[in-house]
Order: structure tokens, then C-alpha cells, then sequence
């Protein structure tokens, strides 16, 4: 880990920003890492285990998120109820300006997610580093442009649930925190959308799970 931090060199506080600041003060793909954040909440208790928000592919404007499952048997289930799914995906992808018109289930998407985590069991060739603790983003402030434009983003949308509003500004909230930290901290970006990782894979290209599986 020391080999790969010994070049790096830290990011001035207007660079960071400048890949966070977009519509609403979020660049794409880290809207895209709040909406997966809160996959297990959309997915609930029974499915949040064996069920991954993985990525939002788009092809003749449809932008369809796709769902590694644990089986073929949980995809049938998950796609009877498939259209509920998709107005409660919808509470938490507008507050982050993302249109979500359809769901796929990927059984195959869940087996190669197993092989990483055996690779990481065993640490082949995996380097974790540490997701900053609350007291680390405790310290980080987020510019009021970008809190404005979070307040703004969270007023357009009808949630029927103060809580639920609440919930998603705090998940927007300590997501761009963690993004700066780990900015500061010269944590490796994804080479294709230059989203912050926590780990390196020694010997393989730096990409996140999304870029990795997106074809």
C-alpha cells in the first residue's frame, strides 16, 4: 500500500469539487453510489441479502438498473413484483436526478461478485483500506453550493414521508463527505468515471464494480 500512495499527490480542494459538482451538486456516478447505498432499504428485509444494485445501463433511452441476484429462483420472485419495485426505486432516484425505467435481474452478475469475495478471503491479491469512520467526515465540510443544491434536489420530490427525506439527505449528505475524504486521502479512483475505491486488486485495472461489469 505504501508503493502505491508514494507518488500520489493530493488533490486540491477545488479539483474534488469540481468532479462533485454537477445538476445538483453530484457528479453522475456518485449519485448513481447514493442510489445503490440504498438498495438494501428499497429492497427490504427479505431480499437485501441475496439481492445487489450494481449498475444503470442505458440503451435507446432506457435506462434500466440492473440487479445481481443470488438465484434464478429469487429473480422470478423479485420480478412479480417488479412494478412496486419501480415506484418505490422511484422515491429514492429522483431526489438524485436519476431516471430509472426498468429493472433487470442477473443471476450470473452475483456469481462473479462470489469470486471477488473469495479472492478477498483469501487476500488474493486484495488491499482494503479503511472507509472513513464518522468522526473522519465529522471534519469534513461540504461546500453550501453543493448543501444547497442537496436541499433543492430533496424539495422537488414528494416523499409522503419525512423520514424517508431525511434519511436520503443524511445518505447524500455522508456520501459526498466520504467522497472528499477519501479525495484528500489519495485513495485510488476508478480509472473509466473516477469514483474514489477502498481497495486495489494487485495486477488488475483500478475500476469499480460498475465500469468492471458494464459492457
Amino acid at each position: 500500500m505504501a508503493d502505491f500512495f508514494k507518488d500520489a499527490k493530493p488533490d486540491s480542494l477545488k479539483n474534488i469539487m469540481g468532479g462533485l459538482t454537477k445538476k445538483i451538486g453530484l457528479d453522475l456516478k456518485m449519485r448513481e453510489s447514493v442510489f445503490f447505498n440504498s438498495w438494501s432499504e428499497i429492497a427490504g428485509f427479505r431480499f437485501k441479502n441475496n439481492t445487489r444494485a450494481v449498475m444503470i445501463k442505458s440503451k435507446n433511452n432506457i435506462n434500466t438498473l440492473v440487479v445481481a441476484v443470488k438465484s434464478p429462483v429469487i429473480s422470478q420472485e423479485l420480478f412479480l413484483f417488479k412494478k412496486d419495485l419501480l415506484k418505490k426505486i422511484e422515491n429514492y432516484s429522483k431526489p438524485l436526478v436519476l431516471r430509472i425505467d426498468d429493472i433487470y435481474f442477473d443471476a450470473k452478475l452475483w456469481r462473479e461478485y462470489e469470486k471477488e469475495e473469495k479472492k478477498s478471503s483469501d487476500n488474493e491479491g486484495i488491499i482494503f483500506l479503511k472507509e472513513p469512520s464518522d468522526v473522519d467526515l465529522e471534519f469534513i465540510d461540504i461546500p453550501k453550493s453543493i448543501f444547497d443544491d442537496i436541499e433543492k434536489s430533496l424539495e422537488k420530490v414528494h416523499f409522503g414521508d419525512e423520514n424517508l427525506k431525511n434519511r436520503m439527505k443524511k445518505l447524500m449528505i455522508k456520501d459526498v463527505k466520504s467522497e472528499i475524504w477519501k479525495k484528500e486521502n489519495n485513495y485510488p479512483s476508478c480509472e473509466k468515471c473516477g469514483i474514489t475505491l477502498n481497495y486495489i486488486i494487485e495486477g488488475e485495472p483500478v475500476l469499480c464494480p460498475s465500469c468492471k461489469y458494464n459492457d
